[in-house]
């Protein structure tokens, strides 16, 4: 074997990815008659669809207000246990807000060059 002989071997290995969850998460607010609580706020795991009269859902209820699910909607529903998600039809005249919990419009743009 010469001194210009060499071999390549695999140092390290890429790490694999964690599981991407493609579907958009929404956060429904439903008004309720309660003096004590006027918002219900539901976690859907997918994207509504909506119906006449209904909007089909499959999610979870959540007590947490809307500022603190929007930042930890991720951290809600992978420590949810899955036996307390539910598959819905909720009355579309209940419903006072959809907000996607995905889109985040103050995301730093990326810098040109």
């Amino acid at each position: 074997m010469s001194d210009k002989d060499f071999s390549v071997n695999a140092v390290s290995l890429l790490p694999t990815p964690g599981k991407l969850n493609n579907k958009p998460s929404y956060l429904i607010s439903l008004t309720n008659k309660s003096k004590t609580k006027p918002i219900i706020n539901f976690i859907t795991t997918d994207r509504p669809d909506i119906q006449v009269g209904f909007i089909a859902v499959k999610g979870i209820y959540c007590d947490q207000n809307e500022e603190v699910i929007a930042a930890k909607f991720n951290e809600i529903l992978t420590n949810t246990p899955k036996e307390t998600f539910l598959d819905l039809l909720l009355p579309i005249h209940r419903v006072q807000s959809i907000r996607n919990l995905m889109f985040n419009a103050h995301k730093p743009a990326t810098q040109l060059k």
